[in-house]
């Protein structure tokens, strides 16, 4: 479970850096609406969970560790 917190936190940063980028480089006024914002926290609790899955770290077992 510790993976997916890592995970869920870095594409929160970007989904945040990217909506500040937005706010600042935006011409007209931009806002951000609660049903978005819900959305792309859905989005990114989904992404970070399915990497987590698919980079899980193997676990070796005692014989394996020998033989490396």
């Amino acid at each position: 479970m510790r993976t997916f917190w890592i995970y869920f936190f870095i594409f929160l940063v970007m989904c945040i850096l990217t909506q500040l980028f937005l706010y600042f480089s935006a011409p007209e006024k931009y806002t951000f609406d609660i049903v978005q914002g819900v959305g792309y926290l859905g989005i990114i609790c989904l992404s970070a969970l399915l990497t987590s899955y698919i980079l899980r770290k193997r676990k070796y077992s005692l014989k394996e560790k020998a033989n490396l």
